[in-house]
């Protein structure tokens, strides 16, 4: 038999036999013994590679939450809502979607990801926990305005403005692997890929 993958159609696996000389019996089975062998493989490696992407994400979201400050995240928060004039009596009405007074967990995560402000989501749960202080299933208000305003910072000096505004341009970058601005100098500051301790 002769084989084309120029029909209209053709997908990876899928070959259309043109008309040729007659296969004989003992010739037929052996070609759909192939066949059905290949077909065998090319599950057994699509279902490999699910399993491969399914343990890289796993890893990832490990490395996420081993590398995940939350006290970091609340202040590079902190930052975002000053940089968008944001009250937190505000964001928490924009939040509470069915104006219940509450935050349920899918509301809360729903806001966060809505605003654009980076957060791996393997790491709400960490987050939420910091915020449900009472383990309840929802945030009230003043659970929301206090996980918050224990990391408020203004700056005073011109050179606390500075470092405020260069870390506020940074926490936009939307990155899987963030880098870190440290200071260098007076005005100057340089991108790492980790903190050395």
């Amino acid at each position: 038999a002769v084989v084309s993958t120029q029909s209209t159609g053709c997908t990876l696996g899928a070959i259309r036999e043109e008309t040729g000389p007659a296969l004989s019996e003992m010739e037929n089975s052996r070609y759909k013994e192939m066949k059905d062998r290949y077909k065998e493989l090319w599950n057994k490696i699509g279902e490999r590679q699910d399993a491969l992407n399914a343990k890289q994400e796993s890893m990832d979201a490990d490395e996420d939450r081993a590398n995940f400050d939350v006290t970091e995240w609340k202040k590079r928060f902190l930052r975002w809502m000053d940089g968008n004039h944001e009250r937190i009596i505000d964001l928490f009405r924009k939040f509470d979607v069915n104006k219940d007074g509450t935050l349920s967990h899918q509301e809360f995560k729903n806001g966060i990801i809505q605003a654009g402000i980076p957060t791996p989501y393997s790491c709400f749960p960490i987050i939420i926990k910091e915020f449900d202080r009472d383990d309840s299933g929802d945030i009230n208000y003043r659970e929301f305005a206090a996980a918050l305003k224990r990391y408020e910072f203004k700056p005073k000096t011109e050179g606390e403005h500075i470092d405020y505004e260069v870390q506020r341009a940074v926490d936009k970058c939307t990155c899987r692997r963030r880098f870190n601005c440290v200071q260098v100098g007076e005005a100057k500051y340089r991108l790492v890929d980790r903190l050395v301790s």
